[in-house]
C-alpha cells in the first residue's frame, strides 16, 4: 500500500489523488504544463540535434572519426551514471518539479557557455576549444540525465498511464511543429557550406531551455513523503541490481534497453556518411534536422494513442524494427551514385523514432513497477541503455580502420535481435498486479 500523504497542499500544489488516479482540473493543467516544457525544450534542441548538428560541429573543430565517437558516450555517460547516483535524492524529494527545474537551468547555462565559447574563440579547429566543447557538453548532458529522470518520476506521479502515450504525442508533434518553424526560418541564416554561427545557434538553445525551467516552476505538485535515507554509492548500487534480481520481465527490458542502445553508437556517423561518401555540405543540416524532427513528430502522432489504448509493448516492437534497418537504407543511399544526395535525408526519418523509442521504454517501465520504485528503476534502464555506448570511441576508431558499411551492417543485426526479445516481453495492461514492489529503505 502506497504512504499516506498528510501534508497539507499550499495554494501552488496539487492535492493527492486517489490510488485510482482519478483525473481531475490539476492533472489537465499539469498535463499541458508538463507538455509545454518539452515543447521548449525541442525547440531548443533542433538546434543541437546529437545525430546531425553536435557531430558537424565536432567534426569541424577536429575532423576525427574518434572523437565524433565520444560524443554517444559522454552523452550516455551523464544520462545514466548521474540518474543512477540520484535516484534516492530524486525519490525522496517531496516535490520532484524542483530538481527538474534546477536541471534545466544547469544545461541552460552550459549551453550559453558553449555560445560565449564559440564566440570569442571562433570555429577554427584548436585543442582548447575541443576539450572545452566536450567538457561542456558533458555537464550538459550530466544535467539532462537527472532532468529526465525527474521529468519521467513526476510524470509517473501526476500523469495516469493511460494518458501518458497521449503526453508523449502532444509533446513531441507540437514540439517539433515549433522546432522545425524555428529551425526553418532561423538555421538558413546561420548556416551555409563551409561552416556557421554556431555561437548563436547554441545560444538560442540555452536561451530556450532556460524558458523552459521557468515552465516548470508552474508545475502543480503535492509534497511526497518517502523517507530520506543516506546511501553510500555502494549501497545505490546494490539496491539498483536488486531490481535486475527480482524482475525476470525487467531484465528483459534491460536486454532489450542494452541491444537497442547499440544503436545510438551510430548517430554521430550518420551525418559524415553522407557528407563524405556524398559530398554535402554543412547548409544540409537544415533539411536534415527538420526531417528528423518530422519524423519524430510524424511517428509520435501513431505511437501515442496505440500506447494509451493498446499498450507500450506494441510501440515499443514497431519502433524498434524501423530503427534496425536505418543503417542499412544509409549505407545503401550512400553508395548510390543516381538516388543517394536526394533521398539520404529520409534516413532522419527513422532516425527521429528514436525518441519515440525512449520513452515508450521510459512509459513501459513506470507501468511495472510501484511509484515508490520508479526513479530506481528508471535509473536501471537508462544504465543498460549506455552500456554499450562506452565502445563509441572504439566503434569511431574501428570505422577509421575498417571503413562505415560493416560497422554499420553489424549494429543493424544487434538492433534486429532486440526487437526480437521484444515479444517476451509481458503486457501490464493485462495483468492487475504487475509491480514488483522491492525491498525498501527502513
Amino acid at each position: 500500500m502506497r504512504t499516506s500523504h498528510t501534508t497539507e497542499p499550499s495554494s501552488d500544489t496539487e492535492t493527492p489523488p486517489s490510488e485510482s488516479e482519478s483525473t481531475g482540473p490539476n492533472t489537465r493543467w499539469n498535463f499541458f504544463t508538463l507538455a509545454a516544457i518539452q515543447i521548449v525544450m525541442r525547440t531548443g534542441w533542433i538546434f543541437k540535434t546529437e545525430s546531425i548538428v553536435i557531430p558537424a560541429i565536432m567534426d569541424m573543430l577536429s575532423g576525427e572519426a574518434w572523437l565524433r565517437g565520444c560524443l554517444p558516450m559522454l552523452n550516455r555517460f551523464g544520462l545514466s551514471i548521474p540518474p543512477l547516483l540520484a535516484a534516492s535524492k530524486v525519490r525522496a524529494a517531496k516535490l520532484k518539479k524542483l530538481f527538474l527545474v534546477g536541471c534545466i537551468l544547469v544545461a541552460s547555462a552550459t549551453f550559453f557557455g558553449i555560445a560565449i565559447m564559440f564566440h570569442f574563440g571562433g570555429t577554427k579547429q584548436s585543442g582548447w576549444m575541443t576539450a572545452g566543447f566536450l567538457a561542456l557538453y558533458t555537464l550538459f548532458f550530466i544535467a539532462i540525465g537527472i532532468n529526465q529522470l525527474s521529468f519521467s518520476t513526476l510524470q509517473g506521479k501526476l500523469v495516469p498511464a493511460n494518458q501518458r502515450g497521449r503526453l508523449m504525442m502532444t509533446s513531441n508533434v507540437v514540439g517539433a511543429i515549433v522546432a522545425i518553424g524555428f529551425a526553418w526560418f532561423l538555421m538558413p541564416q546561420w548556416l551555409w557550406p563551409g561552416g556557421g554561427r554556431f555561437d548563436l545557434m547554441c545560444g538560442f538553445a540555452g536561451g530556450c531551455f532556460f524558458l523552459s525551467a521557468l515552465i516548470g516552476l508552474a508545475v502543480r505538485e503535492w509534497e511526497d513523503s518517502f523517507p530520506n535515507v543516506h546511501e553510500p554509492i555502494a549501497a545505490q548500487i546494490r539496491e539498483t541490481l536488486n531490481v535486475f534480481r527480482h524482475d525476470r520481465n525487467f531484465r528483459r527490458v534491460a536486454l532489450i534497453s542494452s541491444l537497442f542502445g547499440c544503436s545510438f553508437m551510430l548517430f554521430p556517423h550518420y551525418q559524415a556518411l553522407g557528407r563524405e561518401r556524398l559530398g554535402l555540405g554543412f547548409d544540409n543540416l537544415v533539411g536534415w534536422v527538420i526531417i528528423q524532427n518530422g519524423g519524430t513528430a510524424m511517428f509520435s502522432f501513431l505511437a501515442g494513442p496505440i500506447a494509451d489504448y493498446r499498450g507500450n509493448r506494441l510501440v515499443l516492437r514497431i519502433v524498434v524494427l524501423c530503427i534496425s534497418f536505418a543503417p542499412l537504407c544509409a549505407v545503401g543511399l550512400a553508395n548510390s551514385a543516381e538516388w543517394g544526395a536526394t533521398l539520404f535525408p529520409l534516413i532522419f526519418v527513422l532516425v527521429g523514432m528514436t525518441p519515440v523509442a525512449v520513452r515508450t521504454l521510459n512509459n513501459y517501465t513506470l507501468e511495472i513497477c510501484p511509484r515508490e520504485s520508479h526513479p530506481k528503476y528508471l535509473s536501471a534502464l537508462g544504465l543498460c541503455l549506455a552500456v554499450p555506448i562506452f565502445l563509441s570511441p572504439l566503434v569511431g576508431r574501428l570505422m577509421d580502420e575498417v571503413g562505415m558499411e560493416p560497422v554499420f551492417y553489424v549494429l543493424s543485426g544487434i538492433a534486429f535481435v532486440a526487437w526480437i526479445i521484444t515479444f517476451s516481453l509481458s503486457e501490464p495492461r493485462h495483468h492487475q498486479k504487475t509491480a514488483v514492489r522491492l525491498p525498501l529503505e527502513s
